[in-house]
């Protein structure tokens, strides 16, 4: 059997002020009329059944997730009792998928990425079950690195193999997460590093064993659990033993330390829409550069993003920029330096009392 978790409890600080704290970019509609999370489970068909297609987050959105997607079993929503980053979020999904199937594969992904080709993401997601269930590895997808980006971690290559379906896959030999401008000039140089995407896939016994090695105090906790999931004390438990679990992303919990972890090379127009400035790569653009949502008129306007719904929005001589204008908070920002944007919204949050706002 094959089950796709989808991770969805992230607060996507960094499309403020679209996105807020209450109701963050995957459940809104930033690319099309469809929100990013019911386009990534919309993505998975014909390859993963719905009723087989798992959504963990956090209490905040858990009645997100209920709305947006109706036809999804209530069960298969996984409430994270409080927020220990993504490696407790895939250790309480495991066992609870356990007890579904002990043997099954589990392919993990964000909610909230861009994917222009989806038949060609299902054939790499097959052959990614294909080799969690011909090998005892941790599988991830890679995407072959276009430019210089200092927000993507990346992967080094180690040695080729061929699988038996024909897929060309590595043998992982690091992780680095963000490197600088000139680490990341020097890995795309190389032709040896690929981006990660985050989507990972597994057999269920393979990923719990690397809990068992990698993340002990996180794994004992966990059979605690697993030992009461189906009782009555099942939530108490859970409430009690989760914020103990290691706080650590599955990256660096897991996959930096693990030994046999291997990457297929994925082609299949990949963007993880993790900033405003992503958009113009997955969106069409004006003559001049420019992504406009907005009634706007523009004189000497270049390479710009104005998003602004139900505004009219006027710009005279700029360049770089990003605008967007909601009716409450009104973000403009050099595009150069838009990864610095959590920074303002925490000092924000120090200064200005207004929660909602965030």
């Amino acid at each position: 059997m094959v089950f796709a978790l989808i991770m969805a409890g992230g607060c996507g600080t960094r499309f403020w002020p679209i996105s807020r704290t209450q109701t963050p970019k995957q459940f809104l509609s930033i690319l099309g009329p469809a929100t990013m999370l019911q386009s990534t489970v919309a993505r998975l068909d014909p390859l993963v059944e719905l009723k087989n297609i798992f959504v963990s987050t956090n209490r905040t959105y858990h009645p997100l997730v209920a709305r947006q997607l109706p036809a999804l079993p209530q069960e298969n929503i996984i409430t994270e009792p409080a927020n220990r980053e993504t490696a407790a979020c895939i250790a309480l999904a495991a066992i609870k998928l356990a007890q579904l199937d002990p043997e099954a594969v589990m392919v993990v992904l964000p909610s909230d990425h861009h994917v222009q080709d989806q038949g060609r993401f299902l054939a790499l997601i097959q052959s990614g079950i294909n080799l969690a269930r011909q090998t005892n590895g941790l599988i991830t997808l890679g995407i072959q690195p276009t430019r210089p980006e200092t927000g993507y971690g990346y992967i080094c290559l180690g040695e080729r193999y061929t699988a038996a379906d024909g897929q060309t896959y590595y043998s992982v030999n690091r992780f680095t997460e963000k490197p600088s401008i000139a680490k990341a000039r020097e890995f795309l140089s190389t032709g040896y590093y690929l981006w990660n995407s985050g989507i990972f896939i597994w057999r269920i016994p393979v990923i719990l064993g690397a809990f068992r090695r990698y993340l002990p105090r996180t794994f004992n906790s966990l059979q605690v659990v697993q030992s009461h999931l189906g009782t009555p004390q099942e939530a108490e438990v859970l409430e009690r033993e989760y914020p103990t679990w290691d706080k650590v992303s599955i990256d660096y919990g897991i996959m930096e330390k693990a030994d046999e972890v291997y990457v297929i090379p994925a082609d299949f127009g990949w963007d993880d829409v993790g900033s405003w400035t992503a958009l113009p790569r997955v969106l069409p653009t004006d003559a001049a550069g420019n992504l406009i949502e907005s009634n706007h008129f523009g004189i000497d306007t270049t390479n710009s993003i104005i998003v602004a719904p139900n505004h009219l929005v006027a710009t005279l001589g700029i360049d770089n920029l990003i605008i967007v204008v909601t009716p409450d908070a009104v973000l403009v920002c050099d595009k150069n330096r838009d990864q610095e944007l959590k920074a303002l919204l925490n000092r924000i949050s120090t200064e200005y009392f207004n929660s909602e706002l965030l």
